[in-house]
């Protein structure tokens, strides 16, 4: 098996809220792919307010097709007015 560490781009509405992921994706054999990152999270004027942590399977299906399945886990910081 390999990885590569990689930055994650996303096409949010609200880009502004999170920071570029950082991670490594996998290839985990038969068109199937492993990724794990993580961003920062940011309220409306830049402050940090915790990170998520992302893990998705990716299966392909075709030259321009795939499904996944994904598990999102926010982290707050104890100090954090999102709570």
């Amino acid at each position: 098996m390999w990885g590569v560490e990689v930055l994650v781009e996303t096409n949010s509405a609200k880009p502004d809220l999170f920071s570029t992921g950082h991670g490594e994706w996998e290839f985990t054999g038969q068109g199937t792919f492993s990724v794990t990152f993580v961003r920062l999270l940011k309220d409306g004027n830049g402050a940090f307010t915790g990170t998520t942590k992302v893990r998705e399977t990716i299966r392909r299906s075709g030259l321009s097709n795939y499904t996944s399945v994904r598990k999102e886990d926010f982290f707050l910081p104890l100090y954090s007015s999102a709570h």
